[in-house]
């Protein structure tokens, strides 16, 4: 697809004005998927590589997709065993899907047999980004044919300036969030595998007070889901 015909450095500086006022994860991947429209792109997938082998379902920061669909996806293809995810998560450069077909000779029904249902007879469009000592992937895909590499310049630069403000939001700018005693042991609970009545037996506590507290750690980490606060939890970015 060719870039559109419209200043380049007016979207992408009015993206990062856009950022600075971005005060949660889900919101910051809805700024972004809106570049990606731009392009032909408009699904967005944000996955956390450091995170994926050891909590897959956990690693995904960020989807366009109901979030179900990407953990059964991910329970079937283990991406450890997954050439396609393997190749796209170690690329230095922006690759398209279509791109890595032909690099591991895939026929279109084996590709499609290791792809999200969604992907089948699309383009994507894979993007790393190291920000903070982790490494992003930022999965765009959409109808168009191709990518050029104006746009694919573009896309790297956005999910760049995504991945820093990603990191601010997470890390508060440097500064670790603090739960209390309970609202971590809850989200330890839930990282568990626990469910809201199990937990609140296990802590002597309400289920609602379970999800006060959960909502609690939600507001302060900045994230828009648990899985997302039970993430952080795990990776240690909170105190």
């Amino acid at each position: 697809m060719t870039t559109p015909a419209f200043s380049v450095n007016r979207l992408l500086s009015e993206f990062a004005q856009s950022l600075k006022s971005v005060k949660a994860v889900e919101a910051l991947g809805v700024a972004l998927a809106a570049v990606g429209i731009q392009f032909g792109l408009p699904d967005l997938i944000i996955t956390d590589l450091n995170a994926v082998t050891l909590t897959p379902a956990l690693a995904i920061l960020f989807s366009m997709r109901p979030r179900e669909d990407l953990t059964a996806y991910l329970a079937a293809h283990p991406p450890a065993d997954n050439p396609v995810l393997t190749r796209s998560w170690a690329s230095e450069e922006p690759c398209l899907f279509s791109e890595i077909k032909n690099e591991l000779h895939l026929s279109e029904g084996e590709l499609s047999a290791l792809m999200q249902p969604w992907a089948h007879d699309r383009e994507g469009l894979s993007v790393n980004v190291e920000a903070a000592g982790r490494r992003l992937n930022f999965a765009y895909g959409g109808e168009t044919s191709g990518v050029d590499p104006a746009a694919r310049s573009v896309l790297f630069v956005a999910a760049a300036l995504a991945g820093e403000r990603l990191t601010e939001l997470q890390q508060g700018a440097g500064n670790q969030p603090k739960l209390t005693k309970r609202e971590r042991a809850v989200l330890e609970a839930v990282a568990g595998g626990k469910s809201d009545t199990e937990i609140s037996e296990t802590l002597d506590i309400a289920e609602r007070t379970v999800r006060f507290h959960v909502e609690n750690a939600k507001r302060k980490l900045g994230t828009a889901t648990r899985a997302q606060a039970v993430l952080m939890v795990l990776r240690g970015d909170v105190t």
